[in-house]
């Protein structure tokens, strides 16, 4: 679910025969949710909104599609594949990225109507050994990670170039949040939680489960 005032969210879920979208939006603080027009073909779906009517979707399969005044419709996507995407997050002027299984990284600059894959490599082949489940953004900063947690990739200039860095954990990344471009947070499973305050440079781990 996300929240854009008092009034207007956005829901995403599982397509259905009745709903195949997925996609649904409250205009009265959830009272009552309209889905989006339209059919994805996929289930598990992920996304991210710039307003309650325009956004990013995907899911199972590697399949992406673009809401645009409550009507979706297939991405244009460079890069394809049948990996599943597992995270995707926008910006307010619509530029973003969507990160899945087998190392997949795609990268957009219209809010999801067309995606492509950046031109940087991971470092040392990594792509080939994780599965990424999380992506966080801030300004022009994106932080990539997912199982094994082992490391957190970051790029600062859209892709053209990644840093790797260690968190001293193997446990899958389910979840990246960063409130500047130096201070975040990754979550994941068995509880744990680790902490950066040098933009992912380093990582510290606040909590570790098991």
């Amino acid at each position: 679910v996300r929240l854009f005032d008092s009034q207007h969210a956005v829901a995403i879920g599982d397509a259905t025969p009745a709903t195949p979208s997925g996609t649904f939006v409250t205009e009265d603080a959830g009272m009552s949710w309209r889905a989006a027009s339209g059919h994805l073909a996929a289930h598990d779906l992920t996304g991210d909104f710039v307003d309650p009517y325009t956004g990013a979707v995907g899911g199972a399969l590697g399949v992406l599609g673009v809401v645009v005044r409550r009507e979706l419709a297939p991405s244009r996507t460079a890069g394809g594949g049948l990996a599943g995407i597992h995270s995707i997050r926008l910006d307010s002027d619509g530029a973003g990225w969507a990160v899945g299984d087998g190392g997949r990284i795609l990268r957009t600059e219209n809010a999801g109507r067309d995606w492509r894959v950046p031109p940087g490599d991971l470092p040392d082949g990594a792509a080939r050994h994780f599965d990424f489940h999380a992506v966080a953004i801030n300004g022009p900063n994106c932080w990539v990670a997912g199982a094994p947690g082992s490391y957190v990739f970051h790029s600062a200039d859209g892709g053209q170039t990644w840093r790797a860095a260690a968190t001293g954990q193997p446990l899958g990344i389910r979840a990246l949040w960063f409130i500047d471009a130096t201070h975040g947070w990754a979550v994941g499973e068995l509880g744990t939680i680790l902490s950066t305050a040098d933009g992912g440079q380093t990582w510290r781990v606040q909590r570790a489960g098991g």
